[in-house]
This record gives structure tokens, sequence and C-alpha cells, in this order.
């Protein structure tokens, strides 16, 4: 077992919760965790009654329901497996303009399989500036994913990748306290 425990196996809902809330010191645990863990990342997430994909895809839909869904270019922030990509293109959402962007190129292959993007970028959001000029999308989702790091900068690089007046569905756990530098 890997010092951050062995989630790339059926380790029991307790365990796995377990090395959800250990805090990363370092990127590198992180991507270490999501490498091992993707092959069963949906099987032990879906065991809690995990929806937060579905619900966030939802309300992204609902928020837009008025704009033509073909012509929306969307980030996926931390796409991890693809979960809310797949919830996305059920909302409508063309796969074709969904990028996913992840620290575990692991976790992106199992993303693939799912056929929910259209493109992948594999970077660190909290050491590298996402390789995409200012201002490319229309919306980003982030899903799931910042409990794990501080919200600077990663905050500042999802704003700006976002067009001026485009949407973020973005999760945060409780324990986290953020404030956002809305300044696009």
């Amino acid at each position: 077992m890997s010092e951050l425990g062995d989630a790339s196996k059926d380790v029991g809902l307790e365990e796995t919760r377990r090395v959800l809330q250990s805090s990363f010191t370092s990127s590198d645990k992180a991507e270490k965790l999501y490498e091992e863990w993707a092959g069963n990342y949906e099987e032990n997430v879906r065991t809690w009654g995990y929806q937060m994909p579905e619900l966030c895809s939802k309300a992204l839909s609902e928020t837009l329901s008025q704009v033509d869904k073909d012509s929306i270019k969307l980030i996926d922030i931390g796409a991890g497996d693809g979960l809310v990509g797949a919830a996305l293109c059920q909302e409508g959402f063309k796969k074709e303009n969904l990028t996913a962007q992840d620290i575990s190129q692991a976790m992106l292959e199992v993303a693939k399989q799912r056929e929910a993007y259209g493109s992948f970028i594999k970077s660190d959001l909290t050491a590298d500036r996402v390789p995409l000029p200012d201002n490319s999308f229309d919306a980003l989702t982030c899903v799931g994913v910042t409990s794990h790091f501080q919200p600077e900068p990663a905050v500042s690089e999802m704003i700006r990748l976002v067009k001026p007046g485009g949407h973020m569905v973005i999760t945060w756990k409780k324990s986290v306290k953020v404030s956002l530098p809305l300044s696009n």
C-alpha cells in the first residue's frame, strides 16, 4: 500500500474517505493518488451516493437554457475519469466543444473511453499555466477537485480561461474557506 492508501483497489468506503480527507502537501501526491485510483474511481465514489457531476451539469444546463448548447465551448477542470463530461453530454452539450483538463494521465485515459470530450490536457492547475489562450471558453466546471489544493493560484487560472460574462460551476467542501478574485 502506498503512503496515500491503496485507492486503486476496492478498499472500501472508510478507507477511500480517509484517503480523500487527507491533506495533500504536494501536487505529486495528488497525482500519484489519482494515477493509482483511475480504474476504480467511479465505482468507489458512487458507493457514497456521489451525484455532484449530474447536479452541477444540470445546474449549468438550466443556467444556459436560452443558449444554443451546440456552440458552447466548455473546459472541465480536474476532469478525472470523465463523470462530469458524460453528465454534460447527457444535458445536451457537444463533446466536440468539451475539453478535459486533469493532473493524472491515467484518469484522462479513462475519460477518453467515455467519449465525452473533444480534447484532453494534462496539467497541474496549481503549478502550470494551462496551455490555452485567455478567454478560450464560454463555461467552466470544476467538480470534486478543489478540496485538494488552495484556491489560489488555481481560481485565477480558471478565471483567465473563461470569457468575460462566461459561467463557472465550482464545488468546494464546506471546510475550505474561499475568497474569489472575481475580476473577469
